[in-house]
Order: structure tokens, then C-alpha cells, then sequence
């Protein structure tokens, strides 16, 4: 069992985040502190401490804010972490921005990000996003070294995480960053930081465009509902390209397995189905 060691977090109100956080906090390690992308508005009362940020009115007990508030640590903002917070090491999760060399020269050992993908595959902002739009069911969590590369330093380790059907973008979350927070608990107890370089073919995509939320009715069916329930938490509407026009749904319900009329719709009680390559597809 390695030693205690100096870790500061950075990530998002988000749930890729929290689970990766809540390990931090309740293991053996020293959390120097948590640190958040950017400040929060509507924020209900002052802290008493400037370095903390306010209760949110929206708060629950499993928020990365109050997680963080129970195990008094400091809470920051990027802009405000003081310049004199150094750690053994630095380590991230769902954090939006680059950081900049200088902060993560901060961590003496060895400066970490956990990402929702197998990387090399999948680098980016959204990578959940189009894992579930092209069909990928058993994505990967990785742990690696952060560079001045946006998700292309050495791989520490990796991990497959089967998704269950009709998982929703935050549960989907949930499992890869639990994977994640176990394996990154694994490599600070050992405090073995060695890698390997990101071998095979890499591959980025950006934050999703317009067309990005249709979806082909040649598709199958399986893949157009679990694309759909996964990333229905964005609340963008989905243009299914049905015919003789397209049809704007915002949620769907279900689907079967039977012979269908691909690109075709017909009208239910409760919203629509709608013909895919291998099935019915039931929407609203």
C-alpha cells in the first residue's frame, strides 16, 4: 500500500464528476481541494469563507458542492485557486477547459485526467455522446497522463464498461466514472504512475452540430433508441429523417423488434412509431 498522497480535483457539476470526487474525499488521500470550471449565478447567501462558494438554493446531498462542503475542503474556482496550492498530484474529470503547462506543473508526481472513452478513440468534449450515436455499447474509461494535447498523454490504465439498454446520459455517466474513480483509487494507493503511449488509430469530434440530432431511419432500431434515451438530458429535440418529411420529436418511449416500413410513420395514441431498418421505433 503506497503512502498518503496530496491530490487536487478538478470537475464540473456534472455526474461523470461527482462519483470520481466522492472516492477522492472518502479515501485515505489529503484533497488539497476541489475546483470548479467557472462561477454559478443565483447563488442564495455569501460563505463565510471567500475561498468556498455559496449553497445553492438547487442543492442536494449529492452534489460535487455539497460532497465537498461535508468533508470541509476548499471549494474554488478556476480563477481563484491560490497560487500557492501544490499537490502530488493534480486530477481531473469532466473539466471543460485546457489547462494551461503552468498549473499542471502544480502536481509533483504526475498530473491525471479520467476520460469516458478507449482512448485513443473518442478524444474531445463530448465523448459519451458519440459513442451513443454511433452505436458503441461497450465504450472504455481511461486514465492518463494530461499534456499540452487535449486527451492524448500516456495511458496509466483502461477499462471496458458494458452500458445496460436504455441507459439515460447521466447513468451511463455513472458507470463509466465509477469504473473510473476505481482505478484511479488503484493507482494512488500503489502511487504507480507509469505509462504507455495511446497506440492505434485517434479520432476527435467536437461538441455535437445540428445535424448531429438527426437521426436515419436505415439505422437500426436499437441503436437509434439507445442513442436517443442516452442523450435525452441535453433537451435538444431529435429530427427523425422519416418520409415525405422529417418528423421533430422530443423523447422516445420504446421499440420492436418487427418488420417495419423504414422511414415510415403512423400515429399512436401517445405520439408516433416510426419505421427503422429492423424495427419500430416509439416516440413523442
Amino acid at each position: 500500500m503506497g503512502s498518503t498522497l496530496r491530490v487536487l480535483f478538478l470537475g464540473a457539476s456534472t455526474a461523470f464528476s461527482l462519483p470520481a470526487a466522492q472516492a477522492l474525499l472518502q479515501s485515505d488521500h489529503e484533497v488539497a481541494g476541489v475546483v470548479l470550471p467557472e462561477r454559478i449565478s443565483q447563488l442564495s447567501h455569501p460563505s463565510d469563507n471567500s475561498t468556498l462558494l455559496p449553497v445553492l438554493p438547487f442543492c442536494t446531498n449529492d452534489t460535487i458542492i455539497n460532497v465537498t462542503r461535508r468533508q470541509n475542503v476548499p471549494l474554488w474556482f478556476f480563477e481563484d485557486v491560490p497560487k500557492n496550492i501544490t499537490a502530488d498530484v493534480i486530477i481531473v474529470a469532466c473539466f471543460p477547459s485546457r489547462l494551461p503547462e503552468n498549473f499542471l506543473r502544480r502536481a509533483t508526481l504526475a498530473a491525471l485526467n479520467v476520460h469516458p472513452s478507449w482512448l485513443p478513440e473518442y478524444r474531445g468534449p463530448a465523448p459519451l455522446f458519440w459513442q451513443l450515436r454511433h452505436g458503441v455499447r461497450n465504450p472504455g474509461v481511461t486514465v492518463h497522463h494530461m499534456t499540452d494535447r487535449i486527451d492524448a498523454g500516456d495511458i496509466v490504465v483502461q477499462k471496458r464498461v458494458p452500458l445496460p439498454e436504455g441507459s439515460s446520459g447521466p447513468e451511463a455517466d455513472r458507470l463509466l466514472s465509477v469504473a473510473g474513480a476505481n482505478m484511479l483509487l488503484d493507482v494512488l494507493s500503489r502511487a504507480d504512475f507509469r505509462s504507455r503511449p495511446q497506440l492505434g488509430t485517434a479520432s476527435y469530434q467536437s461538441w455535437p452540430a445540428e445535424e448531429d440530432w438527426c437521426v436515419p431511419t436505415d439505422w437500426l432500431v436499437q441503436r437509434a433508441f439507445n442513442f436517443m434515451r442516452g442523450t435525452a438530458d441535453w433537451r435538444h429535440p431529435f429530427k427523425l429523417l422519416t418520409h415525405p418529411q422529417p418528423l421533430v420529436v422530443q423523447d422516445v418511449t420504446d421499440y420492436a423488434l418487427q418488420p417495419s416500413q423504414p422511414g415510415s410513420v403512423q400515429l399512436m395514441r401517445q405520439g408516433w412509431r416510426v419505421g427503422f431498418a429492423d424495427g419500430w421505433l416509439m416516440v413523442r
